[in-house]
């Protein structure tokens, strides 16, 4: 998965917002882009797994 300053965007969370999205992401994973191909698809994915571990791990545990 390939970016450039233009493709990103910056938004500011609160851990509990953050957490938020990262539940909504997993729980409406198997619907992700079904038009592209397999291979596609899996690093696509892969891609937003890693990201979301990331934010995940931190934001650490919930106080």
């Amino acid at each position: 998965m390939s970016e450039s300053a233009a493709e990103r965007v910056s938004v500011d969370l609160t851990p509990d917002e953050a957490r938020l999205v990262i539940a909504s992401l997993q729980q409406f994973e198997p619907y992700w882009p079904s038009e592209m191909d397999e291979l596609s698809r899996a690093e696509l994915l892969a891609g937003i797994r890693a990201a979301m571990d990331h934010v995940t791990t931190s934001l650490g545990s919930p106080a």
